[in-house]
Order: structure tokens, then C-alpha cells, then sequence
């Protein structure tokens, strides 16, 4: 019999011997638990948790050896982690079985959930550095399954995110097959804004996700296969094999996102924003929310909307044609068309930014992951031919 099954046994005995022991002595005697301590007569009627959790209190608490992949309690000045003790893992239930042998204690969600993914479900289920600034936090996403063996550490004035750039959701079959990768990327604590957008082209990335797998919205493809044409294919919304999460694989192996990675925003709802990433040059990626008033965190929490709109007319050299989004360039920007600027993004506060800062949103609708920058990208994110990736970050090949 399964632990589950010898518990229930225990609390059905233990209830019915407490009824009895109440009824035979008009109501004035203590139901009995391990180690004769007396509690209230209804105490065998508690539900499972509550009996738990009186039982709790005549219980010696230890400490679990156990270690988490992030850290459980605060971080004292020293770098240790002072834990919480409502937290702690407890030695003995308090509980006997029919026999005098001790019962297994009940699993609570929160020691399941450790030991079945190694972190609190509150926690983000990225690595913290242990011996991270007190002040700095590992900033809480969406939704991160922590499978995915993503690290974010901070060090100094940068933070560094390596990753094995496989995905925590599903992805399609474009015909190539994703293998494992040893991204390392860094990025600025305190990125500085210049006073104008910093375009970026091929090779290079535009960031990384919170979930370790690189923003990628270029595709090395051109009109009549010339780099010069100054016509080059735009991938969204449903070009070059992208799956549910406008991701595919390269040739290579890696997985990279075009657009809204869907897989991983399970829990965006539109009732709040989500952090889903940082860009190269270090300002936090959003996707598709932000707030109505820009500096007002109490207002309403509205989908924001790029300020990009396709070219009216026709084409009047290269592929012909209308302007219909084949092409980049069938695309141009329009100042105060939405809230979004020219790098699509925005100043403004955002939950883990309650100060304010400057700030990138992935959107529906065109570029869909930014084409530009507003601070200066770190070279991590370059993709150097011939030096290794861990050197170089990623490198891109469709």
C-alpha cells in the first residue's frame, strides 16, 4: 500500500477512536495523537491540512539539506540564504498508523512541486546567483518551467544569461532538428539610452528570451537571392516554417523566435504585463501589454500598438507588385501612430520596474520583435564567424 493509502487508513482509525472516546465520556474526553498529547475533541474531524498543521506545532522542525535550484528565504549580507522556517521540512508527522508506526506526513503542494521540479512555484525557476547584490533580484516572468537549464547570474554591472537554447513549450517540424546549445549572453544592469534608434542588421540578434532562446526577427533571404537587392523577405506572420510559437529551427540545429512566443506566455491574459525578456542592449522586452497611462501603474492594462503601417501604391522597381508585407521594406513608420516608437518600445513603469525605464514590446503587427535599438547592443550578442558560441553568442544561418 502506497503512503497516500496507509495516511488515509490512519486519519479514518484515528477519527472514529476519537467519536467514540468523545461519546462514551459525555463529550469530556481529548482525542488522542502520537506521543499522548491532548487536543480539542474535535480534533479528528479537522480536515487533513489543519490536523497537519496542528500536529505541527509538538513537532521539532529541521532544515532541509535538500539544494534548491533558486535559493528559499532571504539573502543576509553575507550572501547566505536565511530561510524561512515555515518552510522547513519537517522530521516527523506527529501521525501513527494502526500498528504504533509513524505515518508518512501529507505532501503539501509546496513540497511536491520541490521535489518534483526543484523550486517554489512563486519562484521563477531561473538560477539565481547566490551571491547576487542584495538589492537585485532575478526578475519573476510570466511562466518558466526551469527545464530548460536557463541561467540568469548577476555579476558586477552586467547581467549574464547561458542557455541551452531549447525551448519549454512544443515547437514544429520545419525539417531540421533542434539540438542543444550553449548560449552565453550578457547585457547591461543599467542600459543608457541614446539619443537616437541604432538600426541592426544581419547576422546579429535582437535578444534573448527570459527562457534562454534567442529574438531572431531577420531571415537571410532576399528577393532573387541578392543580398543587394535592397529587398528582403519579411518571415511573419507564416513564412519560412514557423510554428505555433513564430519559432523554427536553423539548419544547425538552433531554435529561434520571429515573433510572439506563444509557448511560453500561457499565463498573458492581457490582465497584466509580462516580461518575456531583454534585449541586446539590456532594456526588458514585453509582449503586446503595457499600461494605458504611461507612468500610471494603476491604470487600465491595454494592448499597445506599433506605429508601422504597410506602404500604400505599388512597388516601383525590384519583385513589382503592391505593398503587401512580403518584403521589409513594404513597410514604414508613421510618428504617433500607435504608442510605440520607432525601436517599438516606450518609456514608461512596468511591474518590475516601478521607477520607470525604457522598454521593448513584441507586438501583433509589424516589425513584431523590434528592428532597432534605443541603447547600444553588447557584443555578446554578435554573431562573429569562426569563433565558438560560447565566445560569440549566437550565430544564424536559415
Amino acid at each position: 500500500m502506497d503512503r497516500y493509502g496507509m495516511l488515509m487508513i490512519a486519519v479514518l482509525l484515528c477519527g472514529t477512536c476519537s467519536l467514540l472516546q468523545s461519546g462514551c465520556g459525555g463529550g469530556t474526553a481529548a482525542a488522542q495523537v502520537a506521543g499522548g498529547n491532548a487536543q480539542p475533541e474535535d480534533a479528528a474531524l479537522l480536515p487533513l491540512a489543519d490536523q497537519s498543521v496542528a500536529d505541527s506545532e509538538q513537532v521539532q522542525q529541521e532544515t532541509d539539506d535538500t539544494e534548491l535550484t533558486q535559493p528559499v528565504g532571504d539573502l543576509t549580507e553575507d550572501g547566505a540564504v536565511e530561510e524561512d522556517a515555515g518552510e522547513q521540512a519537517q522530521s516527523d508527522s506527529g501521525m501513527q498508523t494502526e500498528d504504533g508506526s509513524e505515518a508518512l506526513a501529507p505532501l503539501t503542494i509546496e513540497d511536491w512541486y520541490l521535489q518534483e521540479y526543484g523550486y517554489l512555484p512563486q519562484d521563477s525557476g531561473v538560477q539565481a546567483d547566490s551571491g547576487m547584490d542584495e538589492e537585485e533580484t532575478v526578475l519573476d516572468p510570466l511562466l518558466l518551467s526551469g527545464k530548460n537549464g536557463t541561467k540568469i547570474t548577476v555579476d558586477g554591472s552586467y547581467r549574464y544569461i547561458s542557455s541551452s537554447g531549447l525551448p519549454d513549450h512544443e515547437i514544429g517540424n520545419n525539417g531540421n532538428v533542434m539540438t542543444e546549445q550553449d548560449w552565453q549572453f550578457r547585457v547591461p544592469l543599467d542600459p543608457v539610452a541614446n539619443s537616437s534608434a541604432t538600426p541592426y542588421y544581419l547576422p546579429d540578434a535582437f535578444g534573448v528570451a527570459i527562457n534562454g532562446v534567442p529574438f531572431d526577427p531577420f531571415a537571410n533571404e532576399f528577393w532573387n537571392n541578392d543580398r543587394f537587392s535592397g529587398w528582403q523577405l519579411e518571415p511573419m506572420p507564416d513564412g519560412l516554417g514557423l510554428d505555433f510559437s513564430h519559432g523554427h529551427v536553423q539548419p544547425g540545429g538552433a531554435y529561434h523566435y520571429h515573433g510572439l512566443p506563444w509557448g511560453t506566455l500561457t499565463e498573458l491574459d492581457g490582465s497584466a504585463m509580462g516580461l518575456i525578456g531583454f534585449a541586446a542592449d539590456g532594456f526588458p522586452v514585453y509582449a503586446l501589454y503595457g499600461y494605458a497611462d504611461t507612468w500610471d501603474a494603476g491604470s487600465a492594462v491595454v494592448e499597445l500598438q506599433s506605429s508601422y503601417r504597410l506602404r500604400a501604391g505599388m512597388r516601383g522597381d525590384g519583385p513589382g507588385g503592391i505593398y503587401d508585407g512580403t518584403y521589409i521594406e513594404d513597410y514604414e513608420y508613421v510618428e504617433g501612430l500607435g504608442q510605440l516608437d520607432e525601436c517599438n518600445g516606450r518609456y514608461g513603469v512596468t511591474p518590475e520596474f516601478p521607477e520607470g525605464t525604457y522598454y521593448y514590446v513584441i507586438t501583433q503587427d509589424y516589425p513584431y520583435i523590434p528592428r532597432m535599438f534605443r541603447g547600444t547592443p553588447d557584443a555578446s550578442f554578435q554573431k562573429q564567424k569562426g569563433a565558438s558560441r560560447a565566445a560569440s553568442g549566437i550565430r544564424h544561418q536559415h
